[in-house]
């Protein structure tokens, strides 16, 4: 809502932020012998040291690069597309749509690209991830709460309907979150997912609650 907000976290919290996004690395394919280009910022927000922190827990290499230095990541510019052995891209939360996404996979011939979530009051990046089948996101229930309500009048929507995401953390302890509305749109997808994986699903977020414009 354009409020800065400053979040604090034990040791605990840090450590329980890297398996989450550990996970998110294991659910994408990573490999241990894989290295991972970290492009998105660093500084005192929550991206560059998620994506950082997480790739160190689960043992991969990390190349901090950021998101400045465009001349190593210019692929098409440089002429490196044939070089690459580029494999999976990992994409921030923001909206995007799925046309974007397929115009990142063909100029850097991706076997795939995924989704992920998250916010700083929730850890940071790395609250869920999209698997192989593309069917939606997987959050990690066993680490918070997550309830869909209408914005208008607070009270549940029924299952698949569109709504606002609202958190409750259950194992964070500097900055716990008891029905804290995020604001983001989704819907629940029910059913088990065809990649195996039993974590449940949303889908990718679709908007704010709080968008307007101003004409």
């Amino acid at each position: 809502t354009g409020k800065r907000k400053i979040l604090a976290y034990t040791q605990k919290d840090i450590d329980d932020w890297a398996n989450m996004f550990a996970r998110c690395y294991e659910l994408a394919g990573l490999t241990e012998l894989d290295r991972v280009q970290i492009c998105v910022g660093y500084g005192l927000w929550t991206a560059g040291a998620g994506f950082q922190l997480g790739c160190e827990r689960f043992g991969a290499m990390a190349l901090p690069v950021g998101p400045g230095m465009l001349d190593i990541q210019e692929v098409e510019k440089q002429h490196l597309r044939d070089k690459l052995k580029l494999k999976r891209s990992i994409f921030g939360a923001e909206a995007h749509s799925r046309k974007m996404r397929q115009r990142f996979e063909e100029a850097l011939g991706l076997e795939h690209s995924f989704d992920i979530t998250g916010m700083t009051e929730l850890y940071g990046p790395g609250a869920g991830l999209e698997c192989e089948a593309h069917q939606g996101i997987h959050y990690w229930a066993d680490m918070y709460i997550l309830e869909i309500i209408d914005p208008e009048t607070l009270k549940p929507v029924a299952p698949g309907e569109l709504g606002e995401m609202v958190i409750t953390s259950l194992k964070k302890e500097a900055s716990p979150l008891i029905r804290y509305r995020t604001r983001d749109m989704t819907r629940l997808i029910p059913g088990p997912c065809p990649c195996g994986c039993s974590m449940p699903r949303h889908e990718r977020i679709q908007g704010r609650s709080d968008d307007m414009i101003i004409f």
